[in-house]
């Protein structure tokens, strides 16, 4: 694998693009800063050069959401300390499902294609259904 970077004026890398052995292209990533130079957007692009996902950062540099492009699109919210809070996944048929994060318990609810709550469940840590 060989790297290539790329700077603006500031120093900061603006954008990583990764090659395989043969020199064909594997990845890239496309970096955002905002005025004080903190990291703002990654966006990682496949080997088709797709946009596969954007992470967004706060200006303490916490991941706060990551987006992932694919049949489906999932969306993470995750707290200033770097915790996962919810996870959504939007499906090609319209359905939803949202994973809620709160201790040790994980509320999963599933919606159909009309937005309606369709199902809820509960786990603990181990995984095991309550309630």
């Amino acid at each position: 694998m060989k790297y290539v970077f790329e700077y603006d004026s500031h120093s900061n890398v603006i954008k990583q693009t990764v090659y395989n052995a043969d020199g064909s292209f594997d990845n890239c990533m496309v970096f955002e800063y905002d005025a004080d130079n903190n990291i703002k957007n990654i966006f990682s692009y496949d080997v088709s050069n797709v946009l596969k996902s954007k992470t967004e950062r706060d200006t303490d540099g916490n991941t706060i959401r990551i987006t992932s492009y694919n049949a489906d699109q999932t969306v993470y919210c995750v707290d200033e300390n770097g915790t996962r809070k919810y996870y959504n996944i939007y499906h090609g048929n319209g359905t939803k499902e949202v994973y809620e994060y709160e201790s040790d318990i994980t509320k999963i609810s599933y919606y159909d294609a009309d937005g309606v709550l369709d199902n809820t469940l509960k786990l603990n840590a181990s995984g095991n259904e309550i309630e």
